[in-house]
């Protein structure tokens, strides 16, 4: 979904549809994000699904280490201790995509 998108720039109503999608992408990828961290404690969460999301996240962000802590957490063995890596990995995130509102 996330590497397969076509650039289509169409005008509606003077927005950008690109900026529309990409704004929704946002959210979409936020949902996948936020799954992986709800599943992570019990189950491997890393896949092919998570890494294209992951990489969607990184071409549009200006810095890039947000992402990186989200991978390193990714491999923190104790549970607990990868549930509170992931989840500020994903606040870190969620700011440089510009849809943080302060809760999670």
């Amino acid at each position: 979904m996330f590497s397969s998108i076509a650039k289509q720039k169409v005008t509606h109503f003077g927005l950008w549809a690109e900026e529309c999608r990409d704004e929704q992408m946002a959210e979409a990828a936020l949902g996948i994000l936020k799954d992986a961290i709800a599943r992570c404690r019990d189950d491997d969460v890393r896949g092919a699904e998570l890494e294209e999301v992951l990489l969607w996240i990184e071409k549009r962000s200006i810095r890039k280490n947000p992402v990186h802590r989200f991978r390193d957490a990714l491999a923190t063995n104790h549970p607990d201790e990868r549930v509170a890596a992931m989840t500020d990995a994903y606040v870190r995130v969620m700011r440089e995509l510009g849809l943080y509102s302060g809760r999670l």
